[in-house]
C-alpha cells in the first residue's frame, strides 16, 4: 500500500488536478475532497496556513483520496520536518533557482543517511507504525521546487538532474515580476519560459507542475506537458458561486458586485 497517493498517480504518467484550499474547517475540507480533486494546495508561504492549523487539513483529508501538497514558507529544515511529522507527503519549496537549493530541499525531507530530517513523526506514523514509516518515508515523500525566476529557467536542466527531486512547480506571477512586468500568466515571455521548463521535465522524466489558476489555462498547460496543475481556489469558487446565486435570484440580468 502506498503512503502517497499523489506521487503514485504521477508515477503512472497521469495528470493530477488540484485546488488551493485556505478555509481551515474540517467539514469544508472534507466536503471539497469528495468532489474528486487529486490534491489540495495548502500555502504556508502566502496563505493563511500554518503549523497551528495544518493538522486540521491533514486529518480532514485522511478519509478521502485527496492528498495535501504543502508549500512551505522557506527551506527551513525545522519547519520542513514539522510539516512532514504532521503527516504531509508532498512539499513545494519556493524560490529555487539553482541545483544547490534543490539539493537542500531534498535533503531536508530525508532521514539520514540521505538527508538531515530529525526523527519524530508523531502523526505521520499513525497509519503504519513508527518503524514502518521510518523505513518508507524517504521513498514516499514528494519534493517539488518552485520555478519563479528567469535565472531558474536558465538552469532548469541542472535543477532537474538533482537526485530525489520529484518535479517542479511553476509560478507565473513571480516569473512575470522577475521579467520586469506586472503578473500576467498569459504573457508570451512567461509562456515561452514555462514551455521550456515542461520540455525539460519530459527529457528528465520529472513532473512539471504549474499554478494555472483557471480550468481553461489548466487545459492549455496539460497540452504543454504539465501533470501537476492547480486550477482554482476555494475562496474563488465560494465568491463566484455566491455571486451567481444572487444574480439568478435577481432575475439573471441584475447587477451584482464584481469580485
Amino acid at each position: 500500500m502506498t503512503l502517497n497517493k499523489l506521487k503514485e498517480k504521477l508515477s503512472r504518467g497521469e495528470v493530477a488536478f488540484g485546488l488551493v484550499v485556505t478555509i481551515p474547517d474540517p467539514g469544508v475540507v472534507y466536503s471539497l475532497s469528495q468532489v474528486g480533486y487529486d490534491f489540495f494546495f495548502l500555502d504556508m508561504e502566502h496563505g493563511p496556513v500554518g503549523l497551528w492549523n495544518l493538522p486540521t487539513f491533514v486529518v480532514a483529508l485522511k478519509a478521502s483520496k485527496t492528498e495535501a501538497l504543502v508549500r512551505v514558507p522557506w527551506n527551513d529544515f525545522v519547519v520542513v520536518k514539522q510539516v512532514l511529522d504532521v503527516g504531509v507527503y508532498n512539499l513545494v519549496f519556493p524560490m529555487v533557482s539553482d541545483p544547490e537549493a534543490a539539493e537542500r530541499a531534498v535533503e531536508a525531507t530525508r532521514y539520514p543517511p540521505e538527508g538531515i530530517r530529525g526523527c519524530g513523526p508523531w502523526m505521520a506514523a499513525l497509519d503504519v507504525g513508527h518503524e514502518e514509516y521510518i523505513k518508507r518515508a524517504n521513498d514516499e515523500i514528494g519534493v517539488f521546487v518552485q520555478i519563479e525566476k528567469a535565472e531558474a529557467v536558465e538552469r532548469i536542466d541542472e535543477i532537474l538532474s538533482v537526485e530525489g527531486l520529484t518535479g517542479v512547480y511553476c509560478g507565473p506571477s513571480d516569473m512575470s515580476l522577475s521579467l520586469g512586468f506586472l503578473p500576467d500568466p498569459d504573457h508570451p515571455e512567461v509562456v515561452s519560459r514555462f514551455r521550456r521548463v515542461m520540455d525539460s521535465c519530459r527529457r528528465h522524466g520529472k513532473v512539471g507542475g504549474i499554478a494555472a489558476g483557471t480550468p481553461s489555462r489548466g487545459r492549455f498547460w496539460v497540452e504543454q506537458g504539465a501533470r501537476l496543475v492547480v486550477v482554482g481556489s476555494d475562496r474563488r469558487i465560494l465568491s463566484e458561486g455566491a455571486r451567481e446565486v444572487l444574480r439568478e435570484a435577481r432575475g439573471g440580468t441584475a447587477k451584482v458586485r464584481p469580485g
